[in-house]
């Protein structure tokens, strides 16, 4: 990186003054700790490389991740009646994944 050193004087008006400005170029080696932490992190396993299983119990994860906040935001909010027959989306998401994954163990 490249730091600035600049030098002031004070003139008889009492303003200051630039009176020599230096750009020196410095190195700084990399933090091997933030490497380490950035390695790590960057290491997470990619929905590619999961097996069926991994990615059954993946999705099973974030389904109840869903179903958990719906029903968090549905108690927070006031009791009104829905309409008969009118599901939410993440009720439809869930039906959906059930036909899904009931699609697949019939094969």
């Amino acid at each position: 990186y490249d730091e600035v050193q600049e030098e002031y004087a004070v003139d008889e008006n009492g303003d200051s003054v630039l009176v020599k400005k230096k750009i020196v170029k410095k190195y700084q080696p990399p933090d091997s700790i933030a490497l380490k932490t950035y390695l790590e992190l960057g290491l997470e396993k990619s929905y590619e490389d999961m097996s069926d299983e991994e990615l059954q119990a993946e999705k099973s994860r974030l389904l109840a991740l869903l179903k958990e906040q719906d029903d968090k935001s549905k108690s927070k909010k006031k009791k009104t009646e829905k309409p008969v027959g009118k599901i939410t989306p993440i009720e439809e998401l869930l039906e959906t994944s059930k036909q899904i994954t009931d699609d697949e163990s019939e094969i």
